[in-house]
């Protein structure tokens, strides 16, 4: 299972030296958890989340308007590259205990993020497919149409 395109458009994003004020107002406005963190080229240099921000802020007493994001962001970032697929973004996601994960294009600039979320909606279709395939398959083993053959010859 590739990676679906729908995940390979830019994410939010945020500077070294975003506040912590205006990465928190950020993360309001677009309804995420996390920012990525990227240098003066667009490329990844950190992450930083709600609850970066919440610690950084509120336990470590940083004035959020004058701290920047490089104090609290994670750094190096786990990636993966947009020629990935699910099944190693979730090894990878496991593997790094982390819930986001930033695809990179060639030029090792984000091109997208997949998120657990992300992960749990894919992998839950695929069961879901599944589960239609095999109701079908028994149902038509319990009702076989009339131009069903099987292994054994005509039903």
């Amino acid at each position: 299972m590739t990676v679906p395109d729908r995940y390979l458009r830019a994410p939010f994003t945020a500077t070294r030296s975003t506040s912590l004020q205006a990465a928190a107002q950020s993360m309001r406005e677009h309804q995420v958890g996390a920012l990525l963190v990227v240098d003066d080229d667009d490329r990844l240099v950190g992450v930083v989340t709600d609850r970066d921000l919440t610690i950084s802020a509120l336990c470590e007493a940083h004035d959020p308007a004058a701290t920047a994001v490089e104090t609290c962001m994670s750094s190096p970032v786990v990636s993966m590259p947009s020629t990935g697929n699910i099944i190693l973004a979730a090894s990878l996601m496991r593997r790094h205990a982390v819930k986001r994960l930033p695809i990179l294009g060639e030029d090792e600039r984000v091109v997208g993020i997949l998120t657990s979320d992300d992960l749990v909606r894919e992998f839950g279709n695929e069961l879901r497919w599944l589960g239609e395939s095999i109701r079908t398959g028994i149902d038509n083993e319990a009702n076989p149409p009339e131009h069903a053959v099987s292994i054994f010859g005509k039903e």
